[in-house]
């Protein structure tokens, strides 16, 4: 191989170093395209992992809001079948001392529960309970465009009554 210094630069002649040509090229592009590759394999399954992720969360949520109002259900059952309950928010006056301590307050001290309305059979509030303290029923126009789709708590149901603990003649006298 020969070399020209030509303006001050020196020049080899040649086409260049075949080690270069031969190995050194191939591997850096090879390198080069593999990185490629596995940033986009990384890009993608990283984005598919985090769509997932929010997938199952958002299920777990709705799971969890979905078992809540299920216990909830479960929780109000008794009282709002209970022949006592059906006789005494349709007696009036009202015995509020009564339904506080059986149903109102009585919600929020076993159940947690932070709120508790009683409606009328035309869904007009009778009773309300906040924090585990009665309220005026007036309170409940803050909740009712979120309710009106909510049948009231307590009343008869002549198909459950042989199955739950409120009777038929209590529906009756109501």
């Amino acid at each position: 191989m020969t070399a020209f210094l030509r303006g001050g630069q020196l020049n080899r002649s040649g086409r260049g170093n075949p080690f270069i040509r031969a190995v050194a090229l191939p591997t850096a592009l090879t390198l080069v395209v593999l990185a490629a590759i596995v940033g986009a394999v990384l890009q993608f399954s990283t984005s598919r992992t985090d769509e997932l992720a929010l997938t199952r969360q958002t299920q777990r949520v709705k799971v969890g809001i979905e078992e809540g109002l299920n216990e909830v259900t479960v929780d109000q059952e008794a009282s709002t079948f209970w022949d006592d309950a059906v006789l005494r928010t349709r007696q009036r006056p009202l015995d509020l001392g009564w339904i506080d301590n059986n149903l109102g307050v009585w919600f929020h001290t076993y159940y947690k529960i932070d709120e508790t309305y009683l409606l009328d059979p035309e869904n007009r509030p009778i009773y309300a309970m906040r924090d585990g303290h009665r309220v005026a029923p007036a309170t409940f126009a803050r909740v009712a465009h979120r309710e009106t789709r909510r049948r009231p708590a307590i009343g008869c149901n002549r198909e459950r009554s042989s199955s739950t603990a409120i009777s038929a003649d209590a529906c009756n006298r109501g």
